[in-house]
């Protein structure tokens, strides 16, 4: 169950499991929604089978509301992106699924955890900081639609 500030139940339950087959074209329409191009079905499909890199979906109620994906090395993960569905954002998911993230590091023994976010997505580097993510780096003009500069983020776990 996850609750917002005032105590209210957002979400009746929230479950995590690693991306299958028949959730990857739900994914590429939320992406589409969202006019995202993060991900392809060739890279979603790969994934089912990599030990390196890992999709995982959250769901309520039988929706999708969330998925994040990452990439494993033996020291690190590289959180490559984390996306809510619109009408779930600002629910307090993406700290369920950064939560889900830190977990998965723990249990493997992760030493670093890094990402990139968008020089505008304030809301994403609010929650970063707040899990102890600092600044390492700035990468120019990394993303695309708009051109944007990207905030090389690391936590040290």
């Amino acid at each position: 169950m996850i609750q917002n500030k005032r105590n209210n139940v957002v979400l009746d339950y929230i479950s995590i499991y690693e991306l299958d087959k028949k959730d990857i074209d739900k994914i590429i329409l939320i992406e589409k929604e969202q006019n995202l191009k993060i991900s392809t079905k060739n890279i979603l499909t790969d994934s089912i089978k990599s030990n390196s890199d890992k999709y995982y979906v959250a769901y309520s109620s039988k929706d999708i509301v969330g998925y994040f994906g990452i990439s494993f090395s033996p020291d690190f993960i590289d959180i490559l992106t984390i996306v809510i569905k619109e009408e779930f954002k600002r629910k307090h998911i993406a700290t369920f699924l950064l939560k889900k993230i830190l977990s998965i590091a723990k249990e493997k023994n992760i030493a670093k955890i890094f990402l990139e976010v968008r020089e505008s997505n304030l809301p994403a580097r609010n929650l970063y900081n707040k899990f102890g993510f600092k600044q390492i780096n700035i990468r120019k003009s990394y993303y695309s639609n708009p051109i944007e500069d990207a905030i090389v983020l690391v936590k040290e776990c």
